[in-house]
């Protein structure tokens, strides 16, 4: 009882910064480091890039958010294996997961490559759990 009181009380974040788009970026380096991926990135659903690692390759992360839509459709499209094939990645031993949600007022797509079991594609949720936190705290500061 006393462990899960301390885990309570224990920081979940690493790094902080009050720029939510630099904040952003660090839950994203986060998860790329917690699940050993090899991109994750936040696209908007008419596919442009809203944010990315600040290590990722800019032309790489383009092409993803670009088509992040037809890899939330089917992952294995030929314009989604195209692209893999183009940037250099394995699509048989790497996986492309695409998860939709809500964020800053429209619909955003998280766009990640590796390999994932199933119980780490769960945590990816935790991952857009905290940019929701995110976005909702800075809508809430903007409106204050």
């Amino acid at each position: 009882m006393a462990n899960q009181v301390s885990n309570l009380v224990e920081e979940r974040r690493r790094r902080r910064s009050n720029n939510p788009l630099v904040a952003t970026r660090y839950q994203l380096e986060q998860v790329i480091h917690d699940f050993e991926l090899d991109l994750c990135l936040i696209a908007t659903e008419d596919g442009r890039l809203f944010a990315s690692t600040n290590d990722a390759d800019p032309v790489i992360t383009e092409l993803f958010a670009a088509i992040a839509s037809d890899a939330l459709k089917d992952p294995n499209s030929a314009t989604v294996q195209g692209v893999m094939r183009a940037c250099g990645i394995d699509s048989h031993a790497r996986q492309i997961y695409t998860q939709e949600f809500w964020a800053w007022e429209q619909p955003m797509i998280m766009l990640a490559i590796g390999e994932l079991a199933e119980s780490e594609e769960l945590d990816l949720f935790r991952a857009i759990l905290g940019v929701r936190r995110i976005t909702r705290q800075a809508l809430y500061d903007a409106s204050a």
